[in-house]
């Protein structure tokens, strides 16, 4: 579980139960303490889509992004999530995902009637009945293995570390790419991206103390200024001002 403090936000994320991870990356929830303002959130690439209610019965789908995003949360209010896996946003919803990216959508335009609510509720109050019928929805979900394997392998965090994506792919390299648009929501080269910077973070936040240019030849970047620009592209950050809001 992941777990982060800040005076005006608490956020926490549990992992998803093992009979969905083929689906559901994690569930989470974020709390903005009340009398602190409008508090503004920064949201970094990180190759998923989430599924989003806030404390009005608000629900839309967040698709995959390809650049910071910077909402507004209210004081006091709440917001809860479930993180899709990365595979799982086009066969979960039904339409090619890359219709999704740096969108957000109704949930509403997605799915209706009884599992509207469900999704809502299960959210918002942890309604057993609703739970239920979400948790099967999500489990009726059946990506394609091969974009599966090659997302996993491609993913976000330490575990990352290149993304070579034609080869060894079991099918032809314009096919998987064209599967990873349609499942995922980004390409080969946008999901490497992303994958990378997300990298960086993990790896900077597992030793602080480590130099940026150590830091972005693990990372995978080709050299530090490298990593400056792709930081400053798909977070709106200079590679230090980015660790100093990520670690404090």
């Amino acid at each position: 579980m992941n777990e982060t403090d800040i005076a005006a936000s608490t956020y926490r994320e549990h992992p998803a139960p093992p009979e969905l991870r083929h689906v559901l990356a994690c569930t989470w929830r974020q709390r903005i303490a009340p009398g602190c303002g409008v508090y503004q959130q920064r949201v970094l690439p990180d190759g998923h889509a989430d599924l989003v209610v806030d404390e009005r019965g608000r629900a839309v789908l967040v698709g995959p992004a390809t650049r910071v995003v910077l909402p507004e949360l209210p004081a006091g209010g709440a917001v809860h999530g479930l993180r899709l896996a990365f595979h799982a946003v086009g066969p979960l919803l039904r339409v090619p995902a890359a219709e999704l990216t740096d969108r957000v959508v109704p949930l509403s335009a997605l799915v209706s009637g009884p599992l509207l609510t469900a999704v809502r509720d299960a959210l918002a109050d942890g309604d057993p009945a609703a739970t239920a019928l979400t948790q099967r929805w999500l489990a009726s979900a059946a990506p394609d293995p091969r974009v599966a394997r090659r997302s996993a392998r491609c993913g976000v965090g330490l575990g990352w570390r290149s993304c070579r994506w034609p080869t060894g792919s079991g099918c032809p390299a314009g096919s998987c790419a064209e599967r990873l648009l349609a499942e995922v929501g980004l390409g080969p080269k946008m999901f490497q991206r992303v994958g990378r910077l997300q990298r960086f973070l993990a790896l900077a936040g597992a030793d602080p103390e480590r130099g940026l240019a150590e830091l972005a030849a693990e990372a995978g970047y080709a050299d530090q200024p490298h990593l400056s620009r792709e930081a400053k592209t798909l977070a709106g950050l200079t590679a230090t001002e980015l660790l100093a809001y990520q670690l404090g």
